[in-house]
């Protein structure tokens, strides 16, 4: 049912249905948000977790609908890097994103030498740019909420076609359907991969990829992030949707779930996910709020008399340059197509540019943070390079 034109499920679990949410942000409402394009967002919003099923969410009412669609009306798909898209910093060779997860998938599975491709949530098309040299013969289909990027997706070697608007359009049958980073977007996820389940292929492929909560705090501030996965949760949700998971990888991407599954045959027994009892899935979420608190609190008194950089313009550099505000002076940034821009206003520049009266601020998981100091601080000797306190995380 609508209101005001926006879908009445504030009280909903988006996985189970049920009129259970439990609230678990209740004293850290106070930190602000910030958009999966990386902005600032100004608003407070609330984490729930289902009591029935454990799924982590926001309330999908009607101030969180006005706020995504405010979002998505303005986003601006990798800005910094003029439209391509992350590269792999971590890695020696620098690889996009999307090509070190089919690197992955090709050492997984054998992909036949033609076949159908559906990119679910296509963007401008990077999954095309990757997988379309490597796959000639295969035919690309692109599927978007939003239409800004068609005339420069079809154009891409490969494509067939671009959709945009309801799934109905989608018609069997796709031999691999990749899904990036869309589904913690997606208020009815059940409804989107029952009908992915029904125009994939009975050999078919499909490969999700989503942020992990357990590994990446920093997802629960995104604003227009309706749901926050952990594995379990991942798996328990394609296994309800009739999907056989047969791949499982938190390592392939830093702080990212990447799922390989296929349709459950005819009479197969679903696989058993052990997920966490509710109260440790509250207990993980309550934790992972207090450290943003206590790594904002930080950040706030470190910027307050001196100069202050963050480490990074992605998601969690963003959001802490909002929760700062004014008192940022630089980003710090390794990406080459990065240094040398500006991001919020501020300029980016490389670790060697750091002044040495300066603090960099490193916005990030604690042991990511703790390993790029330690590497940062032994090619830069004298320049100081700050990780979150580690304030409340036994049993993180």
């Amino acid at each position: 049912m609508k209101k005001n034109g926006t879908l009445n499920i504030e009280n909903s679990c988006l996985v189970c249905q049920c009129h259970t949410l439990h609230l678990v942000s209740k004293g850290t409402e106070w930190l602000p948000a910030v958009s999966s394009d990386n902005k600032p967002w100004n608003a407070k919003i609330p984490i729930y977790v289902c009591k029935t099923c454990g799924h982590i969410q926001k309330a999908i009412n009607q101030q969180w609908q006005e706020d995504a669609a405010a979002i998505y009306a303005e986003y601006d798909l990798y800005k910094l890097r003029e439209g391509a898209e992350h590269v792999v910093v971590e890695s020696e060779n620098q690889v996009s994103r999307s090509g070190l997860i089919l690197d992955h998938v090709e050492h997984e599975i054998t992909l036949p030498s033609q076949g159908k491709l559906l990119d679910f949530g296509c963007g401008n098309g990077s999954v095309f740019r990757t997988f379309g040299p490597r796959h000639p013969a295969w035919s690309l289909i692109g599927f978007d909420a939003n239409a800004r990027y068609r005339e420069e997706v079809i154009r891409l070697p490969g494509v067939q076609a671009f959709f945009c608007g309801k799934l109905d359009q989608l018609e069997p049958s796709f031999d691999l359907m990749t899904a990036y980073y869309v589904m913690e977007h997606v208020i009815r996820p059940v409804d989107v991969l029952e009908h992915l389940h029904h125009i994939l292929n009975a050999s078919g492929i499909l490969c999700l990829v989503v942020p992990n909560v357990w590994e990446n705090a920093f997802d629960l501030m995104v604003a227009d992030h309706c749901s926050h996965f952990f594995p379990a949760s991942l798996s328990s949700l394609l296994t309800r949707c009739g999907y056989d998971v047969f791949r499982i990888a938190t390592h392939w991407v830093q702080r990212s779930i990447v799922v390989l599954c296929r349709k459950r045959r005819p009479n197969q027994q679903p696989l058993s996910h052990i997920i966490p009892d509710i109260e440790t899935i509250r207990q993980r979420v309550e934790r992972r709020l207090k450290w943003l608190e206590e790594l904002a609190l930080q950040a706030l008194q470190l910027s307050d008399s001196q100069t202050f950089g963050i480490l990074g313009t992605a998601t969690a550099g963003s959001w802490l340059a909002g929760v700062v505000g004014d008192n940022v002076n630089f980003f710090v940034d390794e990406d080459p197509g990065c240094i040398g821009k500006t991001h919020l206003g501020r300029p980016i520049i490389a670790p060697s540019e750091v002044s040495d009266d300066a603090v960099v601020y490193l916005s990030l998981p604690p042991q990511l943070a703790t390993d790029i100091r330690t590497r940062l601080v032994s090619k830069f000797p004298g320049k100081r390079f700050i990780v979150p306190a580690i304030f409340s995380m036994e049993g993180f």
